[in-house]
């Protein structure tokens, strides 16, 4: 379900697409099924161990780069046609969530489509039975998180198979069309 609108994509044109916190690969697996040798995959994940078990995994595979080190870091000369992220917004400050998702538009297409998770239900636990002084700090990140997502929604959907269930958010990062999106033709 995270990757539904890549596979909807116009397959003639080449796209940039960025795993963000792909972890040991489990989404990659998926998105890379999906490439076409015109294709480019970058895998940017911070953890070093994850990273040394990606590079291992695609390292015959010359459309896939692997990243190690922040996405805040990432700069590269080109812009992404799709983003996946499953980054934990749910436990990053403020400040963290604000910046990394204005880095995603920086770094997007005018027709990016974005797609991130997040556990279902985890912020309300949170807010609910959480430490009374970080409770405001719940609210401000969700707002924050809201603010930004919701004029950007295409589709919001609860993955219940997933332990724990999580919610999975499209957003479209410009103002292409979703249904046969193209990507970049340079």
């Amino acid at each position: 379900k995270m990757i539904k609108y890549l596979k909807s994509r116009d397959y003639t044109t080449p796209c940039r697409i960025l795993e963000v916190g792909a972890g040991t690969g489990s989404i990659t697996k998926k998105l890379f099924s999906e490439l076409t040798e015109h294709d480019t995959l970058d895998l940017v994940e911070i953890d070093p161990g994850c990273c040394k078990i990606l590079m291992e995994k695609f390292k015959k595979h010359q459309n896939v780069q692997v990243v190690c080190r922040s996405v805040l870091d990432w700069n590269p000369d080109y812009k992404y046609d799709f983003i996946i992220s499953t980054l934990p917004f749910n436990s990053f400050q403020v400040s963290l969530v604000k910046e990394v998702l204005q880095h995603f538009k920086n770094i997007s297409s005018s027709g990016c489509l974005c797609s991130y998770v997040e556990y279902a239900w985890l912020s309300k636990i949170s807010q609910l039975f959480g430490n009374k002084e970080k409770r405001p700090q719940i609210k401000n990140r969700r707002q924050a998180l809201e603010n930004y997502r919701d004029p950007r929604l295409i589709e919001a959907q609860c993955e219940f198979l997933n332990f724990p269930p999580c919610h999975i958010y499209h957003m479209n990062m410009g103002k292409s069309q979703v249904k046969g999106q193209a990507c970049h033709t340079s």
